[in-house]
């Protein structure tokens, strides 16, 4: 995907979420949210340290020498900093920075490694998570809604300016896409179609390279389908395990905020075959 288009996919989510967020009235943000133990100002406030931590990321790249100019490979990168979209996921994941439960894990442990989790990374600010600018477990109180809002709406335009002064592709903005789409699920924000697609395909990357083998069909459409879980390998004719998801409930059941078992049961996720049953292989992040 060219450059402008990740840029347009990750601006558009966050706009779409600063959008809700502007509109909530003071009482929503003291609320419980879908999230146990988070109030929907506690989950806004972790979105505003994701959205900083991108525009201090954007920024540090945009200040550092073009490698496409200089003989430079990735492997100049700066110690510990991801280079891949993956790697990138992976760090974000292990930072805590969609955690269900306050903790440790999200809390941050990467401040100062260049991991997306701490300083200069697209999901935590300073410490993590729970770094500047955002909390890294629910707060005891209840901040001014008022506060709260305008941080958030104020972070948001200032990483939309980041994201339109990159002129080079970053492959950290397509782990960016998830945090953002998976924040504003956390939000009830319905997601933009190009960051949902973004974030589906990323995740289905991820569970191919976590759970390999080609006993499973994973199918995510319109976005995605991948071959995992080893065992015997199918050739011809319709897969004999098959696991078939929207992109929501997708992304949802990764990210341990819903049961595979409840899923199947509702309807959301179907799956058949002996080897169908996902649920030793999730949440993935």
């Amino acid at each position: 995907m060219p450059t402008a288009e990740l840029v347009d996919a990750v601006a558009a989510q966050w706009s779409a979420l600063a959008a809700v967020v502007d509109g909530l009235p003071d009482d929503a943000f003291g609320a419980a949210s879908a999230l146990p133990g988070w109030t929907v100002g506690d989950l806004v406030a972790r979105a505003t340290s994701s959205v900083h931590a991108l525009t201090e990321s954007l920024r540090t790249d945009a200040s550092a020498p073009d490698a496409s100019a200089t003989s430079a490979s990735p492997s100049t990168e700066p110690a510990g900093r991801p280079t891949s979209a993956i790697e990138w996921l992976v760090a974000l994941s292990q930072a805590g920075t969609w955690a269900t439960e306050p903790g440790p894990a999200s809390s941050g442990s990467t401040a100062g490694t260049g991991a997306p989790g701490g300083a200069g990374g697209p999901g935590g600010a300073g410490g993590g998570v729970g770094g500047a600018g955002g909390v890294g477990e629910p707060t005891a109180g209840v901040e001014d809604p008022r506060v709260v809002r305008e941080r958030f709406t104020t972070a948001v335009s200032a990483a939309r300016a980041a994201l339109a002064g990159l002129a080079r592709p970053d492959e950290s903005l397509r782990a960016a896409a998830v945090v953002a789409v998976v924040h504003g699920l956390d939000l009830g924000v319905e997601p933009e179609r190009p960051a949902l697609r973004l974030a589906t395909r990323l995740v289905a990357r991820l569970f191919a390279a976590r759970v390999p083998g080609r006993a499973v069909e994973l199918r995510v459409p319109p976005f995605a389908a991948v071959q995992i879980v080893a065992g015997p390998r199918h050739t011809r004719g319709t897969p004999p395990n098959v696991v078939e998801a929207g992109p929501v409930p997708f992304l949802l059941v990764c990210t341990g905020r819903l049961r595979f078992a409840a899923a199947v049961a509702d309807g959301r996720i179907t799956a058949s075959g002996e080897r169908c049953d996902l649920t030793p292989y999730l949440p993935l992040l």
